[in-house]
């Protein structure tokens, strides 16, 4: 473990954020026990981004006062290791050499359906109200507000569904292990629903991307189907009907062919993928059970010219370079002012 490269980073406070929030003090105190438990870890992210795989791990946090103010300070830890994945040369595996997971996998499947968005991707608080009601007049689903400690951060919609949605008909090899009375039951359900779940999808989804900014930017459309494995689907696009055609019988059962193919060689805990510019869905990169991370060269490559473009940009104005972890898990106390 001595080789692992590392940096120590401050990686959150209770500063009073430039939008007014405020992170309370039991909040960090869960974020240091999340980042100290060695089975399950928070992610080392680059830039909030979903799509681009983790570059490794925080670890060693400890909660410290400094003045006023209380900061989480944790080791920013690299992978390792990183090589082709004997099985397709065409992809690459980065991992530590411990056994751990990252606590962002979900194996429980969910109920029903939630949307979560940011409230600073609004203009104002309420016209975040005016898309939330929009939808909410509808549909029951639950709302949920996600926090990305950023300055103006892109676009970013989570439809988190259980995978009989819109999956287990497409997918019944490698969902959940159910047996084959329940399978074909679960996807008789899932075909009753699938028309109505795809015109609150395309009612949510007209409401986000005409209220949402900043409005030059793509947004972040995710589908998240916790279960075993785990399974997500990003878009980052501004196109509505691109997104939808992701979704179809034709694409989600390549997405299903790949998870059997994958799942042949891999334990997969987490599996990405993400939608081209023509719709179509392509495998973007896994987690598995032990915390490796398996991906296509393409997607490494751009997550590494992301770093580096974060880190040069800091460099030129003098300022600290910026950490993102993903603590999914911390349920962050947001105090307005």
């Amino acid at each position: 473990m001595d080789n692992i490269r590392k940096n120590r980073a401050i990686v959150s406070t209770n500063h009073i954020d430039n939008h007014g929030d405020q992170i309370s003090i039991e909040v960090l105190e869960q974020m240091v026990h999340l980042i100290n438990d060695s089975q399950q870890r928070i992610r080392l992210g680059t830039d909030h981004r979903r799509d681009l795989p983790p570059k490794g791990r925080l670890e060693n946090a400890v909660l410290r006062k400094d003045g006023d103010d209380y900061l989480v300070e944790a080791d920013l830890c690299e992978f390792e290791n990183i090589e082709p994945v004997d099985w397709d040369k065409t992809l690459l595996k980065e991992s530590f050499l411990d056994s751990f997971q990252f606590v962002e996998v979900e194996k429980e499947s969910c109920d029903g359906i939630s949307i979560s968005i940011d409230v600073h991707n609004f203009k104002s608080i309420d016209d975040y109200n005016n898309c939330i009601n929009s939808i909410e007049n509808n549909e029951n689903i639950r709302f949920e507000e996600h926090v990305r400690k950023a300055l103006l951060p892109d676009p970013e919609i989570v439809f988190q569904l259980a995978q009989s949605y819109l999956l287990c008909h497409f997918l019944k090899p490698v969902v959940c292990k159910l047996g084959e009375k329940l399978a074909d039951s679960t996807t008789d359900y899932a075909l009753k629903e699938s028309k109505r779940v795809m015109n609150m999808i395309n009612s949510a989804l007209r409401e986000f991307l005409f209220r949402c900014i900043p409005s030059t930017r793509p947004a972040n459309i995710i589908f998240d189907y916790p279960g075993t494995p785990h399974i997500e689907l990003i878009a980052r696009t501004r196109d509505k009907d691109l997104v939808l055609n992701a979704l179809n019988s034709h694409q989600l059962s390549k997405v299903g062919k790949k998870i059997t193919d994958l799942s042949k060689h891999i334990n997969i805990a987490k599996v990405q993928f993400v939608s081209t510019n023509k719709g179509k869905c392509i495998f973007n990169y896994l987690l598995t059970d032990n915390g490796e991370v398996i991906g296509t060269k393409t997607v490494f490559k751009k997550r590494d010219k992301k770093i580096e473009m974060i880190n040069r940009n800091a460099i030129r104005l003098g300022r600290p370079i910026a950490v993102s972890c993903g603590a999914t898990g911390v349920i962050t106390d947001r105090k307005k002012f």
